[in-house]
């Protein structure tokens, strides 16, 4: 799980917790002892990113290449075919996951799961517990539906709706083999197939996301009574970090505004540098997370 997916459910586990409630999140050795001082416990799981460690040297190269392929010149077809080089990457990595889940859930016997992660898991769906589904990316990869654009083709919504059709043929076809492999496996499993083009079914689960709802698009695709809607899934800070406002900006007029990114946003250097230069023009006072290539 990457830090956007472990900062939303850590926001989430923090009221529940508040509310009298016990969590418990299933991690690897990377977020070992990191979540304990949020009240969480943790149960570690075997090495299971291991498809991904064969498939690239480290995960800052990931980000690199994927940041490469984002924002780059290429048309939003062209991003996607690069960027799906492995289609079978996902099942060998659900795979592992499923069979840690299958042997850890008998002995944490929850009573609901709360899942962050794009692709079902059969050890969940098997199991009889109530699921939630947590989304903390983008709606348009929530729900594929086909009056708002595509998730990942960064197509406008009231742009031409032919580019939105050939992103989707184009991307469908380049991802078919994956989707049909992963469905078979999931059918093998003991599970239902799976929607068409899917990796999981949300229509059978309670869902929640984090997204502003001016940004929504809501009023192109509204969303049934089991999607709920939340602005941002926002977590405390760790209890040794302390959060003060630079000298230069707590003296200055004007409200105080947080800018953050994701890690892989925040790689497109010439952006951030654009953006930056637009924010100081205004009469509001920024602070803006760095990312990874700051220096």
């Amino acid at each position: 799980m990457g830090a956007g997916h472990m900062n939303a459910s850590i926001g989430i586990a923090e009221h529940m917790i508040a509310a009298g409630h016990r969590v418990l999140f299933t991690v690897n050795e990377h977020w070992l002892g990191r979540l304990s001082p949020h009240g969480i416990e943790e149960v570690l799981l075997a090495d299971y990113e291991v498809p991904f460690r064969r498939a690239v040297n480290t995960e800052y190269v990931t980000r690199q290449e994927l940041a490469a392929t984002l924002f780059s010149g290429e048309s939003p077809v062209q991003k996607v075919l690069i960027r799906e080089k492995n289609p079978y990457l996902w099942i060998e990595y659900n795979e592992s996951l499923d069979d840690n889940l299958g042997r850890l859930l008998p002995d944490i016997r929850p009573d609901v799961i709360v899942l962050n992660q794009l692709a079902t898991l059969p050890a969940m769906e098997l199991s009889g517990v109530p699921c939630v589904w947590s989304w903390s990316v983008g709606p348009l990869n929530m729900v594929k539906n086909e009056r708002a654009p595509p998730g990942e083709s960064g197509l406008s919504a009231t742009g031409d709706q032919e580019l939105w059709r050939e992103f989707r043929q184009s991307t469908r076809e380049r991802r078919k083999p994956g989707l049909r492999a992963f469905n078979q496996w999931v059918v093998g499993r003991g599970c239902e197939p799976l929607p068409e083009h899917c990796m999981k079914n949300g229509a059978k689960y309670l869902n929640i996301y984090g997204f502003p709802r001016e940004l929504d698009y809501q009023d192109i695709r509204p969303l049934g009574r089991n999607y709920v809607q939340f602005d941002g899934f926002m977590r405390s800070l760790e209890r040794n970090v302390t959060l003060r406002v630079p000298p230069e900006l707590a003296a200055n007029p004007g409200a105080l505004v947080y800018v953050s990114f994701s890690t892989i946003v925040s790689m497109d250097v010439s952006n951030m540098r654009r953006l930056v230069a637009i924010l100081a023009k205004s009469q509001h006072r920024f602070i803006v997370l760095m990312g990874p290539k700051h220096k």
